[in-house]
């Protein structure tokens, strides 16, 4: 939920403003500032909840310890608890994500 302030303004140098633009452009919402940043930062959040759940399906899709006959690496088998682990973790950002 974003909530919008009007009620301050930040003062706009008159070196920044165009000649062709009178009074128009003299002030600026902060809360439009404010806005942008917050969008930033929801952005950035989101991707690494969406590169963590990535990791956390491929997780999900590696083999079980002890299953023979796969092209993977035996490093890269994974144990029944880190799997349970995996969706837990799973299940968490997805609960984040669709915060």
């Amino acid at each position: 939920m974003t909530v919008l302030v009007y009620n301050t303004f930040e003062e706009i140098p008159p070196e920044a403003e165009d000649e062709d633009n009178e009074d128009t452009s003299r002030v600026q919402p902060m809360a439009m500032q404010q806005q942008n940043q917050n969008d930033n930062h929801n952005f950035n959040g989101n991707l690494v909840e969406i590169v963590l759940g990535l990791v956390c399906i491929v997780g999900l899709l590696l083999p079980l310890e002890g299953t023979e006959g796969t092209w993977i690496p035996t490093y890269l088998h994974l144990t029944v608890n880190q799997k349970l682990l995996v969706a837990y973790t799973l299940g968490l950002v997805t609960f984040a994500l669709f915060k």
